[in-house]
């Protein structure tokens, strides 16, 4: 689910937040999957940074 959204995203990828909204999820759900997938080399940081919800600026995940 997580990677096929993040996949489905394109270049323009998603934040946590974003991920979290798009899954109808908590973003605290969200965060070990994103870690997970990066770990597996399924997303990578985008280098792009996007204010989150709490208007920190929060890594764009895309896939590979």
């Amino acid at each position: 689910m997580a990677e096929g959204a993040i996949r489905d995203a394109g270049e323009h990828g998603l934040t946590a937040d974003e991920l979290a909204a798009r899954l109808n999820m908590d973003r605290w759900s969200i965060q070990p999957r994103t870690s997970e997938l990066k770990r597996k080399g399924l997303i990578r940081d985008s280098g792009q940074r996007r204010p989150n919800s709490t208007g920190k600026l929060a890594i764009v995940w895309v896939a590979p």
